[in-house]
């Protein structure tokens, strides 16, 4: 253990073997419990939690302290009478004989406030503190040694990218950063370094990684900020099954390294496997017998206006019985949270409430077959345009609301993506990943029906990384620019760059990005990809800790040769 000027020890690190020694401890007061003719306080800091003692003579030096002080003590080990079993440090306490306060504290919150969000993210630098904060973070700086240390060890060189780029928007928005030397001019934050990655492996570099920050200007969830960091991977003269060993190595290793867990295998399910048997792309496979059933080609005549009304049908179940009340508090949830959803609750082959009553029998029995439904059970049935999708969105929330997982964690991945999707908005196809995807011909010769060479990787119902082979040829790459209407003059314009590069001899090449934060978030059990920032945003984008975004001052704008022509 490192150690400083300060102190001896850390408050993590004494042990019953130490007893009798005259040590230096300096941190933060955690608690503090006065018994009047004797004081017990907790110190703190990054590497655990320490018990000093204040009695007799020295008894004076503990008054006035207060919680969140920053104190260096001096004392003796000895060992403890009531031995904390939690505590890494629970055999033993230290006798303090000598006191220097380096600090005081003012803060308003303590560090285990559970206040408002806002409030929690004001005083991040305090909420920080926690043990569990602590322990969280320790990890993550665990997690990218060790991904650091894999690749290494496979041949990987980390080359940095720019951050300061060119805006190529295609998908979500990009952050734009005004050029102060060539006004009306503007750089792009990365929402992730593709192209540049590729482009190292036209120059030559075999093997590439980078663990990076990317920006995306899009609206916030649970599970996204507008910035956040991949493990951004490139590799050179590789087809998809070597890119997809090579990342499923990793997060194999990650696991078994940091959680003690080992997985034996992967499950591989196409694109359309996974829609059709769990209706999402992402779909939480701890409980695989939990499947859903689009009903769009026997809604018709079912007998329920509704349902024969709607453009799409799905269902989806639980193997739990919901009372009425019950079943009506979860239609709320389900309305809150996704769409309007019927909740029907069944038992010993009947379906309850209106769909049981004015349903055909046939419906109903093709429902119980396609569900494999047990003797009691609760279905839910969406009708909407968007019901084909939104039933796996709710499939996946409902085993976690429920606590259906049958294991701890179940990885997979997701392929033969469609390379296009029509946007009805925009009246034109695009990309369901990113327009640099390689595809398998399509056997019709119709470039809007090819499949990509794309592969996302999941664990319990979250994309952790995606990846695909890249286009390694100009008139390859100048088709999919032409089927998304990206005429020759714009690709020059965004990516002349690239195409040159493709120009100058291309080898074929792949690879895959991991989105940290949220690998994170699943190997530690975490629901929010806020508790694995140190300084996340709000849902609205806000920094409560520096106020930003916030205003600059006109100079600023003068320089910038910007004028705001209004405020939202």
């Amino acid at each position: 253990m490192f150690q400083t000027s300060m102190r001896t020890h850390t408050c993590g690190q004494l042990r019953l073997e130490n007893a009798g020694s005259r040590v230096v401890l300096a941190g933060w007061i955690r608690k503090i419990r006065d018994f009047g003719n004797i004081v017990f306080i907790d110190l703190r800091d990054s590497y655990g939690i320490t018990q000093l003692v204040f009695e007799g003579e020295n008894l004076k030096l503990a008054s006035n302290l207060e919680e969140e002080f920053v104190i260096q003590v001096e004392g003796v080990v000895r060992e403890r009478e009531n031995k904390n079993p939690k505590l890494s440090t629970g055999d033993i306490e230290v006798v303090v004989e000598k006191l220097n306060l380096l600090s005081r504290a003012h803060a308003p919150v303590k560090p285990y406030d559970t206040t408002s969000e806002e409030t929690n993210l004001k005083w991040r630098f305090v909420m920080l503190r926690h043990e569990d904060k602590q322990q969280i973070f320790k990890f993550i700086s665990d997690l990218m040694f060790e991904t650091r240390n894999f690749l290494h060890n496979k041949g990987f060189k980390e080359i940095i990218t720019p951050f300061l780029t060119k805006s190529t928007p295609e998908g979500a928005r990009d952050f734009i950063v005004p050029s102060r030397l060539h006004r009306g001019k503007f750089y792009a934050l990365p929402q992730s370094p593709q192209l540049f990655k590729q482009i190292l492996m036209m120059s030559g570099f075999d093997r590439y990684f980078q663990i990076v920050k990317c920006f995306r200007d899009e609206d916030f969830r649970a599970n996204r900020q507008p910035e956040f960091t991949q493990i951004d991977i490139e590799m050179s003269f590789v087809k998809r099954g070597d890119v997809m060993s090579l990342a499923e190595e990793l997060v194999k290793y990650l696991f078994e390294k940091l959680l003690n867990i080992e997985f034996s295998q992967f499950t591989v399910l196409t694109y359309k496997e996974a829609i059709e048997d769990y209706g999402s792309d992402k779909p939480d496979l701890r409980a695989e017998d939990i499947t859903v059933v689009h009903l769009d080609n026997v809604k018709g005549g079912c007998g329920f206006r509704i349902f024969e009304s709607a453009n799409h049908l799905s269902a989806t179940f639980i193997p739990v019985k919901l009372s009425r009340k019950e079943s009506q508090n979860l239609e709320k949830e389900l309305e809150e949270n996704f769409c309007k959803a019927a909740v029907v609750p069944f038992s010993d082959g009947n379906f309850s409430g209106p769909i049981g009553k004015n349903t055909s029998s046939e419906f109903q029995e093709l429902v119980i077959k396609e569900l494999s439904l047990p003797s009691e059970a609760t279905v839910i049935f969406v009708a909407n345009d968007a019901a084909t999708t939104l039933i796996g969105d709710i499939r996946n929330w409902l085993i976690r609301k429920f606590n259906l997982a049958k294991k701890r964690f179940a990885p997979a991945w997701i392929i033969d993506f469609p390379l296009f999707e029509w946007d009805e908005e925009e009246k034109r196809f695009v990309s369901v990943h990113h327009p640099f995807t390689d595809f398998e011909e399509p056997a019709d010769g119709k470039l809007e029906h090819a499949t990509s060479l794309a592969y996302d990787m999941v664990i319990n119902g979250e994309e952790v990384g995606g990846g695909s082979i890249r286009i390694s040829s100009p008139e390859k790459q100048q088709r999919v620019f032409e089927l998304l209407k990206i005429s020759p003059e714009e690709a020059e314009e965004k990516f002349g760059f690239l195409l040159r590069a493709l120009k100058s001899g291309a080898p074929p090449h792949g690879g895959i990005a991991f989105g940290l934060e949220r690998l994170a978030m699943i190997m530690l059990g975490l629901d929010n990809i806020r508790d694995v920032i140190a300084f996340p945003k709000t849902t609205s984008g806000m920094c409560p800790l520096t106020d930003a975004p916030s205003p600059v001052s006109e100079r600023q704008l003068v320089e910038l040769g910007i004028s705001l022509k209004g405020q939202h």
